[in-house]
């Protein structure tokens, strides 16, 4: 077993580059989860439209994240159901509440896992 106390110097500027995006990320991530539940609470503004563009931002943000496979796969599961709903359609009030707590759920996972 040979330990590695060197990274090689052609990767070392793009993985200091990374590492120092890293908390700009999570604040874009945050951002977009935060900016998609404040939608579904605002009742008359939650169209099929918006829902669409927040749930793609929110997922090329995440993408951009190491390691957040079962968050982004749970995102687009939603991202798929609300892809198939007209763009002039809004939620019902129920429909924007159950989404928001199940988006509440996977934010709180988010931030566990920038704790760890």
């Amino acid at each position: 077993y040979k330990k590695i106390d060197t990274i090689d110097e052609n990767l070392k500027p793009k993985l200091q580059q990374a590492v120092l995006e890293l908390p700009g990320i999570s604040t874009e991530i945050t951002s977009s989860f935060i900016t998609l539940m404040d939608a579904l609470k605002l009742r008359d503004i939650a169209t099929g439209k918006l829902l669409k563009k927040l749930f793609l931002d929110l997922l090329i943000s995440l993408e951009k994240f190491p390691g957040l496979d079962s968050i982004k796969e749970k995102i687009d599961s939603f991202y798929i159901k609300i892809k198939n709903i007209s763009n002039d359609i809004i939620l019902t009030p129920q429909e924007q509440d159950d989404l928001a707590e199940k988006l509440y759920l996977i934010f709180k996972e988010f931030k566990n896992k920038l704790n760890l």
